[in-house]
């Protein structure tokens, strides 16, 4: 299975709740179910394309209205001939409208759930199960969605998953209203409101671990490109070294330049700071990395003016 479908899994397998988990059902009655008007009586039909969240939908219609329901499985061949499940709501079909108002104002309703946590929460989580998806974090790509096919119930959406501070954006895609969240830590927070507590304990713990290995390669590059950095400049004192030791008479020049040229000699790979500590060790010479990049820049004008003045008698 997928990440989401695992996330969608571990829902399915909640404790219902008396009091709350009815949100839960409004929100997948609302999102994706539909009414149908038949001379052989009304019916309510909702549709999924895996079993137990058609199961999760047929369990809640049980427990709250005790209404006679049929579950058909038939093939979707536009979903690459994967299953198609519907429930069919049988009986108490009037009841469960006017509690749903699937088909009446709802702004009374509405503001209710939004100033209760927990009625919020359920209706998340039923409409995740719905229409939500999230990305495997082990990907990298952190994005949580939920597409609604209905404007007014995104908005509605979106307002719920902020009441909770997780900064949830919405957009536009072909027809439908994408709610989404980007940010790994709400994506998290989301999960655990909405009951997924072992499949946000796994995405934070991939991570995580994500985020380390990002720190380590970090350092890791880092420490790579400053010891690139010292080859090239240590490769480039050198090289005035030689051109001096060539071109100009070694008694001439200061003892201290004498030293420094020296010791750079005897450790051409060393680094500035290896440098300090071995003129400290070795030769009692005790300077700062500011005194030592001065006196190789002396060595350097040293060179470039002896270059000069060749070229200058050619």
């Amino acid at each position: 299975m997928s990440y989401a479908a695992d996330v969608k899994h571990e829902i399915c397998a909640l404790e219902i709740d008396q009091e709350y988990s009815i949100y839960e059902l409004k929100a997948m009655m609302h999102i994706s179910s539909s009414i149908h008007l038949s001379s052989n009586g009304n019916y309510i039909s909702f549709q999924s394309a895996t079993a137990y969240i058609a199961r999760r939908f047929l369990k809640l219609v049980k427990k709250y209205y005790n209404s006679d329901v049929e579950l058909i499985q038939k093939h979707d061949h536009k979903l690459n001939r994967k299953f198609l499940y519907s429930v069919n709501v049988l009986s108490n079909v009037s009841q469960i409208m006017y509690d749903m108002q699937t088909f009446s104002d709802r702004e009374k309703e509405k503001q209710d759930i939004l100033n209760n946590p927990q009625k919020a929460a359920n209706y998340i989580r039923g409409a995740f199960l719905c229409c939500g998806s999230v990305n495997n974090p082990q990907t990298g790509s952190y994005h949580l969605e939920f597409g609604v096919n209905n404007d007014n119930e995104s908005v509605f959406l979106i307002r719920m998953i902020n009441k909770f501070d997780l900064n949830a954006k919405i957009t536009k895609r072909r027809n439908h209203s994408m709610v989404y969240l980007k940010d790994a830590e709400n994506i998290v927070d989301l999960l655990r409101i909405i009951g997924a507590q072992q499949e946000a304990f796994k995405f934070e713990d991939v991570r995580i671990k994500r985020d380390f290995n990002n720190s380590i390669n970090r350092v890791i590059n880092c420490e790579i490109a400053n010891q690139t950095k010292t080859a090239e400049a240590a490769k480039e004192q050198l090289k005035y070294i030689q051109y001096i030791e060539y071109n100009y008479p070694l008694e001439k020049l200061d003892g201290k330049i004498l030293l420094i040229m020296k010791v750079r000699k005897e450790n051409p790979e060393a680094s500035l700071n290896e440098l300090i500590a071995i003129l400290k060790d070795r030769y009692q010479e005790d300077i700062s990395k500011s005194g030592l990049n001065h006196r190789f820049r002396k060595i350097k004008e040293i060179a470039l003016e002896l270059q000069n003045i060749k070229n200058r008698s050619l």
